[in-house]
C-alpha cells in the first residue's frame, strides 16, 4: 500500500535484539493510519489482562502514511500501550516533528 513500508521493527530490550517483520497490505487497508495500526497491534499483541507495569505490556510507536510530508498534521506519531493509571488502552499523539539524524 502506498505511503507505508509494510514493515515493523520489533525490539526486545531484555535480549537487546531487533528484527524486521512484514505486515500484509490487508492490515493497512483495514486499519488505515498510524492510530488504526497502533491500536490494532496493541490489541493483537497484548495478552488479555496483562499488567500495565509488566514486561509483557507492549509499547508501540507508529507513524502514518503522511508522516514527514508538507501536509498539515503530518508531524504526528502515536505511542500506544496499556495505561498503568486507568488499566485501559492509552494512545498519545504528540505534535512534534520526528528528527532525521
Amino acid at each position: 500500500m502506498k505511503g507505508f513500508f509494510n514493515k515493523i521493527l520489533r525490539i526486545n530490550l531484555k535480549t537487546k535484539t531487533s528484527k524486521e517483520e512484514t505486515i500484509p497490505d490487508s492490515v493497512y487497508e483495514t486499519y488505515l493510519g498510524g492510530k488504526g495500526l497502533g491500536t490494532h497491534l496493541l490489541m493483537k499483541e497484548n495478552p488479555p489482562g496483562v499488567d500495565p507495569l509488566s514486561p509483557n505490556n507492549k509499547l508501540i510507536f507508529c507513524t502514518g502514511p503522511i508522516t514527514n510530508t508538507r501536509i498539515y498534521g503530518s508531524c504526528r506519531h502515536g505511542v500506544f500501550t496499556k495505561s498503568p493509571l486507568t488499566g485501559v488502552t492509552q494512545n498519545l499523539i504528540p505534535e512534534e516533528k520526528w528528527q532525521n539524524r
